[in-house]
């Protein structure tokens, strides 16, 4: 491994002699998913650190009162999404409003007309529009007062103006956002923003989470009874319910992947050096499946919506 510093051979010799390789691996961090865009890297910019938010469960109460019990069930499923929708961001500057626009506008027809190429219907592809503002900087003036303390004063001036606008597209096949993406490349459109996934029916989801549930519950009914003497009461009673649903943007963390070479530092020599750039890795982390009591589509290759059912039903025991 070529060495990046041009020391003297006797310092170079005592590094060699410490030298240790140390394999450092961050915190793992939010972000926002890894087909989403460049959303993922809001998280960084605000500080938050952590695991992503567990799915909820419901525990088993089991007895609440002498005659009274709850028994609950967790369950989850992986949905893979029907369509997608795409955000592209597109800005533009230029010394007047209309030269913006008028490139910019051309750029957004340059775009989706690549769009069109790849397929994609112009009832898919809305362009909104976001911004038109000001660039302001800062230029010296002379000083008029001759203050022997100030050299130049500065003001603020109007540069340019920029404006901006999201093509916002739809799509059904999740391998074509690769093709979208060197499509908008050609137009130099850099900034994928992001992708939400759509389910078309989540009542469906719903229906086939309850009867999961449902047959948990029956399960552990019935073993439950196994071990007592208990009669219960033909009724019984929804105690709780809880739906949830976690979209891939809210799923994906990061890690930084460093190998650090210590060096001893010779006060008597006088050098620097410029570091390699740390490289960070997104990559997509499921919820937990940690206290479910089953799991529908457990394995997980791309990703894809999930969705919670946790319910819980009351049960009365009969007197003898």
């Amino acid at each position: 491994m070529p060495f990046p510093l041009l020391l003297p051979a006797r310092l170079l010799a005592g590094m060699l002699r410490r030298l240790v390789l140390l394999v450092m691996c961050g915190c793992p961090l939010l972000g926002w998913a890894q087909v989403s865009g460049n959303a993922v890297l809001e998280s960084r910019r605000r500080g938050y650190s952590g695991e992503p938010a567990p799915a909820p469960t419901l525990p088993d109460k089991l007895f609440l009162t002498d005659s009274t019990f709850v028994l609950g069930a967790n369950v989850m499923q992986h949905v893979r999404a029907d369509s997608y929708v795409a955000v592209f961001g597109l800005r533009q500057e230029a010394t007047t409003v209309s030269a913006a626009e008028k490139r910019l506008a051309a750029r957004v027809q340059h775009f989706t007309g690549r769009l069109r190429q790849l397929g994609i219907e112009g009832k898919d592809v809305y362009t909104d529009i976001i911004t038109q503002q000001r660039i302001k900087d800062l230029r010296a003036i002379k000083d008029r007062e001759a203050n022997a303390f100030v050299n130049f004063h500065a003001e603020e001036y109007v540069r340019g103006f920029e404006s901006t606008r999201n093509v916002v597209v739809s799509f059904r096949r999740i391998n074509l956002l690769n093709d979208m993406l060197v499509a908008a490349a050609a137009d130099s459109v850099f900034d994928l923003v992001k992708v939400d996934y759509i389910v078309n029916k989540p009542e469906e989801v719903y229906d086939n989470l309850f009867k999961a549930a449902a047959e948990v519950i029956n399960r552990k009914k019935e073993k439950y009874l196994l071990l007592t003497t208990a009669r219960l009461r033909p009724a019984a009673q929804p105690y709780a319910e809880q739906f949830s649903s976690f979209v891939p943007a809210g799923q994906y963390q990061t890690y930084e992947a460093v190998i650090a070479t210590p060096f001893v530092y010779d006060y008597r020599q006088n050098y620097s050096y410029k570091g390699l750039r740390t490289l960070t890795t997104y990559y997509y982390s499921p919820p937990s499946a940690d206290g479910f009591d089953r799991v529908i589509n457990p394995v997980v290759t791309e990703p894809a919506i999930t969705y919670t059912l946790a319910i819980q039903v009351k049960y009365t025991t009969a007197r003898k």
